[in-house]
């Protein structure tokens, strides 16, 4: 029977990472994504459609948190074939930018699925397409800015060309993924590869969008021993005008083992805060750093209010205290 009603139409998590549309008429509610039971449905059975076929199927949606661009990204990167890859990787000089962010989401799982590693037979030139892609330039900034970001994630040490590039992007999301490839890992140090990714990093802490100013705080802390301009940057970021660009530094500044006096002080200061997330922000970075004055910060930590008893930074502490207990 006839339903006067309009239709209405929702997006929802379908599960914990990727949507699909809803749609809802009176008590009936169906969803879509119907691609992605298909291509599960044909990797079950080990139906294997073109590739060209499966990356149709995901750009269709336009999202790529999309549960049909998801199922047909996964698929892609379970397949084995040095022709599967290949084709896969041809993707990324197509005209159309969802096709060129589609590739980067299955080469992306080349190198950034832990658990799968094992049986990863193509690592190495995916990093190397990364790497060449990001240095030669993107035009589209949503894929660039996730191009960056997924090549951060590769252990990759000789980024900083890509970050040299782009630091400078008229695109903030850019901007925002380029500060931590212009330091370079060397062995258990960090360091800046040249006079000119310094001075980048130095203007991307003073950036205009709070994103890129928080981005620079990790970096600039890893370098600031010995380096008195990268310290007064953290500093002052860590003094930012906005309430959530200095949370986001503090998170990251008390997340790390590098000593640097002056932020050591800077942190002990903040244990005095009266908000909580602060004092235990600052009372993490001390303990991590292994300070004189850890003691004396947790004693000044105070009661744990209700929600954050799985907190990482809770955990830290608790270890320490462990620790502590048994020398």
């Amino acid at each position: 029977m006839g339903s006067a009603e309009a239709v209405e139409r929702v997006t929802v998590m379908d599960n914990e990472y990727h949507r699909v549309a809803e749609l809802r008429l009176g008590g009936a509610v169906v969803r879509a994504g119907h691609g992605a039971i298909v291509t599960d449905l044909e990797w079950a059975f080990r139906i294997l459609p073109p590739v060209a076929e499966l990356a149709a199927r995901a750009v269709a949606t336009g999202d790529p948190d999309h549960v049909d661009w998801s199922a047909a990204a996964w698929a892609l990167y379970q397949r084995r074939s040095r022709e599967a890859w290949s084709e896969v990787a041809a993707l990324h000089t197509s005209p159309v930018a969802l096709e060129r962010r589609f590739a980067l989401d299955v080469l992306g799982m080349h190198v950034v699925v832990p658990w799968a590693s094992w049986r990863n037979t193509y690592e190495k030139e995916t990093v190397d397409l990364l790497l060449s892609w990001a240095v030669r330039g993107e035009e589209d900034s949503g894929v660039l800015g996730e191009l960056l970001y997924v090549l951060s994630l590769t252990g990759r040490p000789d980024t900083s060309e890509a970050g040299l590039r782009h630091a400078r992007h008229q695109d903030p999301r850019v901007r925002e993924q380029t500060a931590g490839h212009l330091v370079v890992g060397l062995d258990d140090t960090v360091a800046l590869p040249g006079p000119e990714a310094r001075a980048l990093l130095l203007e991307l802490a003073r950036d205009e969008d709070g994103d890129v100013r928080v981005s620079a705080a990790g970096p600039l802390g890893s370098v600031c021993p010995g380096d008195a301009e990268a310290t007064a940057a953290v500093l002052a970021l860590l003094e930012d005008p906005e309430p959530e660009v200095r949370a986001g530094v503090l998170d990251t500044i008390g997340a790390s083992y590098v000593r640097c006096p002056d932020v050591d002080d800077a942190l002990f200061s903040l244990t005095g805060s009266e908000d909580f997330t602060t004092r235990l922000s600052a009372v993490c970075g001390l303990v991590l750093r292994k300070d004189t004055r850890a003691a004396e910060a947790v004693a000044r930590l105070g009661a744990v209010p209700p929600g954050h008893e799985d907190d990482h930074r809770l955990h830290a502490i608790w270890r320490w205290e462990w620790s502590q207990d048994r020398p």
